[in-house]
């Protein structure tokens, strides 16, 4: 922030507060004064009031969670049998706005390899969400720690649809996790400091995960947690990414996001 934006915003800060803690006449009279004195001052207050109003009228009413690409939320069951990357697909994991999760296994010698494939929802490749798809695919290749749920294979199926090839993990979401085992408060933070470490690996790599919730972070029945799903994820520097196309990763297509977990700015 430059310092002439610091002597504004040292100028707004009090008053903004006055103003949020007034009843509505009080702020409306206090405004006008503020008006004949500086208009242009008066205005920059008024747009943050109402940015504040618009922000609780969000929370205030129930939001349903918007989605990239859209699609019927039923299970799909129309590629189950299916082969992808050598991996047949068996049960569905999950959906979401930007595509669906399976179980997959291949079989082996004396065991059956168990991964997750997540196949892009869409109808051409010719479209931002493919794109979307694809930075995923590379932002997963460039993370490497225990935590995250590892990135194995990625490219497209036979009819041009994007997939991904990820560890599959048989495990709880972190929040209930923590109630079926009892955990006492020191157990919970070890393993939110855990899930931190994680998310510290990812901003080494100067990746914001950005969907941060406890369907995503899953606990194992040994007590191991892993990052999932970073398929709304940002990259801040996209020149870190092999082939990619600067700018592709700092528009919100669709704005995804989960409303209960989000951040305010997302919103």
């Amino acid at each position: 922030m430059s310092p002439l934006h610091r002597d504004r915003w040292r100028e707004i800060d009090p008053l903004l507060d006055e103003l949020l803690d007034a009843p509505p006449a009080t702020r409306a009279a206090r405004l006008e004064d503020i008006k004949a004195e500086d208009p242009e001052l008066a205005e920059e207050l008024e747009h943050l009031l109402r940015a504040e109003e618009n922000s609780l009228a969000m929370f205030d009413s129930p939001v349903e969670p918007p989605t990239i690409g859209g699609g019927d939320a039923r299970p799909d069951d129309r590629r189950l049998g299916s082969t992808v990357a050598g991996y047949t697909l068996v049960r569905q994991l999950g959906e979401g706005g930007m595509g669906t999760v399976y179980l997959a296994e291949k079989p082996a010698e004396d065991f059956r390899h168990r991964v997750a494939v997540k196949l892009l929802k869409t109808d051409g490749p010719g479209d931002a969400l493919m794109e979307r798809f694809r930075d995923e695919q590379r932002i997963l290749a460039a993370l490497n720690h225990p935590n995250i749920a590892r990135f194995y294979d990625g490219g497209l199926t036979e009819d041009r649809h994007p997939y991904i090839v990820m560890e599959w993990i048989d495990g709880t979401p972190i929040d209930r996790y923590c109630d079926e085992h009892q955990l006492d408060l020191d157990a919970r933070l070890e393993l939110v400091e855990t899930v931190c470490r994680a998310v510290e690996h990812a901003h080494h790599n100067l990746i914001v995960h950005r969907d941060l919730k406890p369907s995503n972070i899953l606990v194992t029945d040994d007590g191991t947690v892993k990052l999932l799903d970073f398929g709304v994820a940002k990259l801040l520097d996209p020149d870190n990414l092999d082939d990619h196309e600067p700018g592709t990763l700092t528009s919100m297509y669709g704005a995804p996001m989960t409303p209960e977990y989000a951040a305010p700015e997302q919103f």
